[in-house]
């Protein structure tokens, strides 16, 4: 298993800082077991195009993150899944998203991807409906991040419901 880099590619592969690309692994791997609440180890390894000894190195280098969070990293009969509390679970699952989106933080439709289940622009509608009814203002950074956190709190806690949206 693995792959292969077309040498024309060699060199912009070169550019991203070694430590980089292994933490966007790191966190490739962890919105995985995230959203899916539990992987299995094989399945995971070949979309990732990892050896099964290369993922159980990357999983166990983990360790340390995970600790920050209160968080353990599980297998049982192949299957991964993370085990914590869902308070601990969304806070990781915010601060991977914020890594991952960087400056693109102000660009709320960038959102969706992490989201399958919610529809985010019926999230900022109806938010907006509610500031404007009760004349409240919050400044674009602090409307993002709350978006972010409804948007994870509604996928983590409903996860397994159709989430229905009813107009103010």
């Amino acid at each position: 298993k693995g792959y292969y880099i077309d040498e024309e590619h060699e060199e912009i592969i070169a550019e991203i800082p070694l430590s980089e690309r292994l933490d966007n692994d790191n966190n490739q791997i962890l919105l995985k077991i995230l959203t899916k609440k539990e992987v299995n180890v094989f399945d995971l390894a070949e979309e990732l195009n990892y050896s099964n000894t290369a993922l159980q190195n990357r999983l166990a280098s983990m360790k340390s993150l995970l600790q920050r969070y209160d968080l353990q990293l599980q297998r049982k009969k192949n299957i991964l899944y993370l085990s914590g509390t869902n308070r601990n679970l969304r806070t990781l699952y915010i601060d991977l998203i914020l890594e991952e989106m960087g400056s693109n933080f102000t660009n709320v439709s960038k959102f969706q991807s992490y989201f399958q289940k919610i529809d985010i622009n019926e999230i900022i509608d109806t938010l907006s409906t509610l500031l404007e009814q009760y004349s409240y203002y919050i400044p674009d950074f602090y409307l993002n991040s709350l978006i972010l956190n409804l948007c994870t709190v509604f996928n983590f806690e409903y996860a397994d419901q159709e989430i229905a949206y009813d107009p103010i």
